[in-house]
């Protein structure tokens, strides 16, 4: 006796609209790994995420799917990590051929600790210098989590200048304040112009790269930001507005808590001639080394050899040495959209502008102090 079997209704469409609902399929799919610290009320709530048994689960329903979808899934998907760590661990364990594959990249760079390179010294990597040391990356978008409100728009040129192996950077910050130079403090307002005038500078780093600055619509559902409806283009008029808000004629931060919790995101897009895989100006940094040849991050290609240079120089980021040890639940990732995430409360939600001025102030006179320090001890070996 003959055994009929039915062809599924999906393997009945034509070949382009297969294609069409894998496209909607694998983009729609997020996989997330890493440890996530949520701080609620002085506690710590640790779990660690990991991606859905399902995610991925079209690819094993017959073999002539598995066959028409096996190279494009990867990238197609998010990948997507809770901490800058786990996002270096695991695309340097990945074979160059598979690495090259993949698309869009998001990391949650929220970090409530700090991160040195040793005991002795202050120098941190941000991560900018660390993914331009991954050879392979050809992403077309990478978004970066960002926490702080006690960095201005210097951290993203730092990205647009040393950074590479993306062709669109977007960088998701929890407040307006981000926009604001604290070093204006007591010196003036500054102009919705002066922000623009920054922004340029940024730009002018790599001529060929334009920048946008948006801001959420809503301060109540977080990260509705990155939907293009959740946002606004701010032109100068917008940062005027918002500079109004947020200072006093003096430059200091008062309180306007409508912007203070409202999400920005800045966007950096190289144009379509920029070879992505070479930083815009010239080779990366290397890491600084012990010995006198500096260290290479291509030479630490692999897991076990790139756990051994994390823990030479201490590199960590969002997860504090205690908390690494503990062992935490596993988590699996869910999410509506792939752009959900969650922010982190860490201490930085919890300052008020006047604290974030202060603190800001205090951070910049540091820095001053100590580059003036290294000027000086430079000058005695002249």
């Amino acid at each position: 006796m003959t055994v009929m079997t039915e062809t599924s209704a999906l393997l009945r469409l034509p070949r382009e609209l297969r294609d069409d609902i894998y496209e909607k399929i694998f983009r729609s799919t997020r996989l997330s790994y890493g440890r996530r610290i949520i701080i609620v009320e002085d506690q710590d709530i640790i779990r660690d995420i990991r991606p859905a048994p399902n995610s991925l689960a079209i690819l094993r329903t017959c073999h002539q799917i598995n066959a028409e979808t096996r190279g494009a899934w990867i990238g197609r998907v998010t990948f997507n990590f809770e901490n800058k760590r786990e996002a270096l661990v695991k695309l340097t364990a990945l074979p160059t051929k598979i690495l090259s594959q993949i698309r869009h990249v998001c990391v949650i760079e929220c970090t409530p600790y700090a991160f040195d390179l040793d005991e002795h010294s202050d120098e941190t990597f941000p991560l900018s210098t660390l993914i331009s040391h991954i050879p392979g990356l050809r992403l077309d978008t990478l978004t970066i989590v960002r926490d702080s409100m006690t960095e201005s728009l210097d951290f993203f040129a730092d990205y647009i200048k040393h950074g590479c192996g993306w062709r669109e950077l977007r960088c998701v910050m929890s407040s307006t304040l981000c926009l604001l130079d604290p070093s204006r403090h007591g010196r003036g307002k500054e102009t919705g112009q002066d922000i623009g005038h920054r922004t340029a500078k940024i730009i002018a780093t790599e001529c060929k790269t334009s920048v946008a600055i948006f801001q959420a619509h809503d301060t109540s559902v977080r990260g509705s930001i990155m939907h293009p409806a959740g946002r606004e283009l701010l032109n100068t008029d917008a940062l005027n507005s918002i500079s109004d808000e947020l200072l006093n004629e003096q430059g200091d931060a008062i309180s306007a808590e409508s912007l203070w919790n409202r999400e920005v995101l800045l966007v950096a897009r190289r144009r379509s001639s920029v070879d992505i895989t070479v930083s815009p100006c010239g080779e990366a940094p290397p890491f600084p080394s012990r010995s006198s040849r500096p260290i290479r991050f291509s030479e630490y290609k692999g897991a076990r050899a790139l756990e051994e240079l994390l823990a030479m120089y201490q590199i960590d980021s969002y997860v504090h040495p205690e908390a690494a040890a503990i062992e935490a639940p596993v988590e699996i990732d869910t999410y509506r959209d792939i752009h959900d995430f969650i922010w982190p409360q860490n201490s930085y939600n919890r300052l008020l502008p006047e604290e974030y001025v202060a603190e800001s102030l205090q951070k910049k006179a540091e820095e001053d102090s100590y580059n003036n320090t290294y000027r000086d001890s430079e000058m005695l070996y002249e």
